[in-house]
C-alpha cells in the first residue's frame, strides 16, 4: 500500500510538472501580462515625466527669451533717447525743464543741471534716420531679428515704423508697419497699426490702398480708431475727387458720433466742401 501510494504521488508530481492545470496556467499568464503592463506603465511614466520636463524647460526657455527681448528693447529705447538728445543738441536750443522764475537763488549754479536738449523740437524734423539715429535703428532691428514672435519684437517693429514716419521717410516706415500688423498680439493693436499703415499709404499718394486700410480700421468698436479711420476715409475720397462719397461719410460720422470731436471735424470739412 505504502509503495503504491508513493508511486502514485510520484506519478502525479511528474504529471504536474509536465502539464500544469488550467488555474496555474491562467495564473502564470496573468503574471506574465502584469509584468509586461508594469513595464509599459513604467515606460509611459518615464515618457510623461520627460514630456513634463521638456514642457517646463520650453516654458522656462520662453520666459527667459521674453525677458531677454524686453531687456534688449529697453536698451534700444535708451539708445533712441541718446540719439534724439544728440540731434536736439545739433539742431535745437536747450530748454529749462525745472524752471522757477520766482527763485533766482543759485540759478547759474543749477543751470547746467536743470537744462536738457528739447527732444520734442526735433520729433518731426526731416532727417536721414539711418544716419542720425543709427544706433537706434541698429538695436531695434536686432530685437526684431533675435527675438521674433515676442512682444518686444512687435514693439520694435512699431517703433521703427514710427521713427521713419515721424522724420519724413514714409517709404521706409511702411514695411515695418506691415510687419507689425502681421505680428500684432491682439485685435485692437491690429486696428491701430492698420490705421497707421493707412496714413502712410495716403502720404505716399497710394489712395486706393489707403482707402482699403482705413475701411478695415473703421470696423471696430473702439470709437477713437473708428472716428480717425472714417475721417481719413472721407478725406481720401476728397483727394480722389469723389465729393459725393466724402459727404456721405461725413454725414455718417455726424449721425453716429454726435458731439464728438470727429463729428465737429466732419461738419467743418463738409462745410468747406460747399
Amino acid at each position: 500500500m505504502s509503495s503504491t501510494y508513493t508511486h502514485t504521488e510520484t506519478s502525479l508530481d511528474h504529471k504536474a510538472l509536465k502539464k500544469p492545470d488550467g488555474f496555474m496556467t491562467a495564473l502564470s499568464q496573468f503574471f506574465d501580462k502584469l509584468a509586461k503592463n508594469v513595464r509599459a506603465i513604467a515606460l509611459l511614466g518615464i515618457v510623461f515625466l520627460l514630456l513634463i520636463g521638456a514642457g517646463s524647460f520650453w516654458m522656462a526657455h520662453q520666459d527667459t527669451r521674453a525677458a531677454q527681448a524686453r531687456n534688449a528693447f529697453f536698451l534700444a529705447e535708451r539708445a533712441m533717447e541718446t540719439d534724439l538728445k544728440a540731434i536736439a543738441k545739433k539742431y535745437a536750443l536747450p530748454v529749462i525743464t525745472n524752471q522757477d522764475k520766482d527763485k533766482d537763488k543759485d540759478k547759474d549754479k543749477d543751470k547746467d543741471k536743470d537744462s536738457e536738449p528739447n527732444i520734442e523740437a526735433v520729433l518731426f524734423k526731416k532727417l536721414d534716420v539711418d544716419v542720425e539715429l543709427k544706433e537706434t535703428v541698429t538695436q531695434m532691428k536686432e530685437v526684431t531679428e533675435k527675438f521674433s514672435n515676442t512682444r518686444a519684437a512687435y514693439e520694435a517693429e512699431v517703433t521703427l515704423g514710427k521713427i521713419y514716419y515721424e522724420h519724413s521717410e514714409v517709404s521706409k516706415a511702411l514695411p515695418w508697419l506691415v510687419r507689425a500688423l502681421a505680428s500684432a498680439p491682439n485685435a485692437f493693436e491690429k486696428k491701430l497699426v492698420g490705421l497707421a499703415i493707412g496714413h502712410a499709404q495716403e502720404d505716399l499718394g497710394k489712395y486706393p490702398e489707403a482707402l482699403q486700410d482705413y475701411e478695415s480700421a473703421s470696423k471696430t468698436d473702439n470709437k477713437v480708431i473708428q472716428g480717425d479711420a472714417l475721417i481719413s476715409l472721407a478725406r481720401v475720397h476728397e483727394l480722389m475727387k469723389d465729393s459725393a462719397k466724402a459727404r456721405s461719410i461725413y454725414d455718417q460720422i455726424i449721425s453716429d458720433m454726435p458731439g464728438s470731436p470727429y463729428a465737429k471735424s466732419a461738419e467743418l470739412r463738409k462745410a468747406q466742401m460747399e
